[in-house]
């Protein structure tokens, strides 16, 4: 009998501490792979584009096209006076890169009341150079300045057999 009630003991204490490491996988492993995938890579029609972060629907929806932002000539001025202000960004202008895209972060806050209040707080402007790169800048609309290069750059090395 005494062996019994330990081996049921044992059982038990083995199915809680697969619950505590469940629980512990859920609460560091799940946000921190979100994060990282938020400016995950995805192919669509005209190559690699980069995910635009913080958006209202999530990367799936974007990618289908069920989330269309209209910018108007004004957004697209500010954004890129902030850009070419910036001497890394023109580094990569002067190295070949064009700018391909730009897309807003909009941020929307849900007041007490229930008021809805939504900005662009931000940009993502996407530059490629023929085929084989691309960087992702990354502007905050509110302080004036790019806050973020990430490149992807691609090389080909053939050999002889």
């Amino acid at each position: 009998m005494i062996q019994r009630n330990t081996t049921v003991e044992i059982v038990r204490r083995a199915l809680l501490l697969g619950i505590a490491t469940l629980a512990i996988f859920g609460a560091l492993v799940v946000p921190t792979y979100a994060y990282l995938t938020r400016y995950s890579w995805y192919p669509i029609s005209n190559g690699l584009q980069p995910a635009a972060g913080k958006m209202l629907m999530p990367h799936e929806f974007r990618r289908f096209g069920l989330l269309r932002t209209e910018i108007t000539d004004e957004f697209k001025q500010k954004v890129m006076s902030i850009v070419n202000a910036d001497p890394d960004v023109k580094n990569l202008l002067n190295n070949g890169y064009n700018v391909t895209n730009i897309r807003p972060i909009v941020r929307a806050v849900v007041q007490g009341s229930g008021e809805v209040t939504i900005k662009a707080t931000g940009a993502v402007v996407t530059l490629t150079r023929e085929k084989s790169g691309f960087a992702s800048v990354q502007v905050d609309l509110e302080a004036g300045k790019v806050t973020r290069i990430d490149i992807l750059s691609k090389a080909t090395i053939k050999k002889t057999p």
